[in-house]
């Protein structure tokens, strides 16, 4: 194997690990061979395929000089916080880099670093509301950490350092995330994708069945953002700022009462909650199965909202209207 190992990329919550690895790798047997990723914007994003050996032309790879590069092994903390928000802190153990997503509030996040034994290095910022900038003043003040922010709302942002828009690259320790435009909760709204590591952290543009209300932004703007969202890979893991998921699926039952995965996840959902367990993190493939703000193109809701053949934006905020009512 010439000293090849292969060890995981990503650690998170209990999930599988992930492996990402760069070039061409033989080990003896079936070749793993980076394929160009099928969603989602970005070029750093990649599916893996398995091949054998004679799949792969021979001017593919020299075994001699094969070259291996295991990215960060990055761990996620997600921990309630304020009345239904959830922190997040990400941590790449081989630089000691923390990034908080947010600062809903600086107590509940200074608590879960003295439990993990993490500092804080960066604050990556989705949007200037206070219920995710509350704690900004007072983590920076203890540790000198970065705060990054969407550019759009630079003013509105205590304590920015670094604005950051579309495509813009942000690092915590190795691990690379592409920010993502994501406006229409507030105009200038970004997410951040970590596409080596397969979290994505999208504030108050994505809820679990649902989606951020309309506050700076129109139905056509925000489902251009939940289209972005929507389009990474199925088993990208989505990380909200919000837990509102049992509300959402009691709505979401409202618009497709007859979606089989829906009803299903509504009753595990219920379950969750009567014993106390979250139901986050979610992934992009569940979205799309029962989440109604990403399944405009539903004919079953079309329907049932008199809008079939309607552009699928309208259709969007006619959901959205409908929640705004509910």
């Amino acid at each position: 194997m010439h000293g090849v190992r292969l060890l995981p990329a990503c650690l998170d919550l209990g999930r599988r690990p992930r492996l990402s690895i760069q070039n061409v790798v033989s080990i003896g047997g079936p070749v793993f061979k980076p394929r160009p990723a099928e969603y989602g914007p970005g070029a750093g994003a990649a599916r893996f395929g398995i091949f054998k050996d004679s799949d792969i032309e021979e001017t593919d790879i020299e075994v001699k000089d094969i070259e291996v590069k295991v990215m960060a092994q990055l761990e996620i903390f997600q921990f309630p916080t304020r009345s239904d928000n959830y922190g997040v802190l990400i941590h790449d153990p081989k630089t000691g880099a923390t990034a908080s997503i947010d600062a809903p509030e600086a107590a509940p996040i200074l608590a879960a670093l003295a439990q993990k034994g993490w500092d804080l290095t960066d604050i990556l910022v989705t949007h200037h509301h206070a219920d995710h900038t509350a704690g900004i003043g007072a983590l920076k003040n203890r540790y000198g950490c970065t705060v990054y922010g969407p550019a759009r709302e630079a003013g509105l942002i205590p304590g920015l350092d670094v604005e950051v828009k579309e495509g813009d690259t942000v690092s915590v320790g190795h691990a690379d995330a592409t920010v993502i435009d994501t406006s229409g909760h507030t105009r200038g709204h970004v997410s951040y994708y970590f596409p080596d590591q397969a979290p994505v952290f999208v504030g108050d543009t994505l809820f679990s069945v649902g989606c951020g209300k309309l506050l700076e932004g129109d139905a056509p703007t925000m489902w251009a953002s939940l289209s972005k969202l929507a389009a990474l890979p199925p088993e990208t893991d989505v990380y909200c700022g919000h837990e509102y998921t049992g509300a959402n699926c009691r709505f979401a039952l409202t618009i497709e009462p007859d979606n089989a995965a829906l009803r299903a996840r509504a009753a595990e959902v219920a379950e969750n909650d009567a014993n106390g367990r979250p139901s986050l993190p979610t992934t992009i493939g569940l979205e799309r199965a029962t989440n109604p703000f990403l399944r405009a193109s539903s004919p079953e809701i079309q329907a049932r909202l008199g809008l079939e053949g309607q552009p699928l934006e309208a259709v969007f905020g006619e959901v959205r209207r409908r929640k705004d009512r509910f």
